[in-house]
Formats: structure tokens, sequence, C-alpha cells
């Protein structure tokens, strides 16, 4: 389809009639999609992803807690308020190595702290701390990835 100059410059800018009738559409050759198709498939199959920790903080205990901080390796994390019997699920990626940590303030405004286990850098795996009255109980299962 030909225009005037005149034409096209008085009208909206339109791709379909920009392309040449003398160059057509250039689709891409088996050869070239290929080894996309097949880098992600691979990818699809060995469950190619960043290893992470799922945590999990619970707190079993029979009053809310508040102001929670989890502390990992190079980051942390926190929770305002954690109702009785309530879970809160948070995934991070460790960048680093060190231990856990896990902070709150209890019911009748006591802060409280517990220690949890250390973590490397590349670990995946689940980490719970269940709140429980004074103490925090520590339940992990992390493998190097």
């Amino acid at each position: 389809m030909r225009h005037s100059t005149l034409n096209l410059l008085s009208r909206p800018w339109n791709p379909l009639e920009a392309e040449s009738p003398a160059r057509p559409l250039r689709r891409p050759r088996l050869a070239a999609v290929l080894p996309m198709v097949a880098t992600a498939a691979w990818a699809a199959l060995t469950g190619c992803h960043s290893p992470y920790v799922a945590m999990t903080v619970h707190n079993a205990g029979a009053q809310p807690v508040s102001l929670i901080e989890v502390d990992y390796p190079d980051a942390s994390f926190g929770i305002d308020t954690l109702a009785a019997g309530a879970s809160y699920h948070y995934s991070f990626q460790i960048l680093g190595s060190g231990p856990t940590k896990i902070s709150w303030t209890d019911a009748a405004r006591h802060s409280r702290t517990s220690a949890g286990p250390d973590l490397q850098e590349g670990q995946q795996g689940t980490l719970r701390a269940t709140l429980s009255g004074q103490t925090a109980i520590w339940q992990a299962s992390i493998r190097s990835h």
C-alpha cells in the first residue's frame, strides 16, 4: 500500500503501514529457537531454582505476642503482632553464614530472645520457631543445595 508523503504526515503512524512490502517480516528459524526451548525444558526438568528457607513462626501460647524479629545471616524480618495459635510464614535466601535468633515481646510486655541454629550460605529447607510462654522451640530441616 503506497501513500504520498503528505498523506503519511497527516495521519497517525501505523506500524503495519511502515513495513515495506519488498521486505517481508522475518520469522525466527527453528535453529535459533531450538536452543532456547531446550534450555527452558532442561531447567524445568532439573528443578533449577535458587535455594531458600521456608520459615514459620508459630505462637503456641494463649496470649498474643508482639514485636517479633527474626534475625538470620545478613538480614532479618519482623512481625507486628501474632495472635494466639496463629502462624506466620516467610521465605528467605541465605546470603551469608551465621546464627539465627528470634526476639519477641510477650503479653506481660517482657522481652524474650531465643537463639536458633547456625545457617550457611546456599542451604535450603524449613525452619520453625514455636513461641511458647517464655521460650521458643526451634525445629530445622536444613540441607546444602
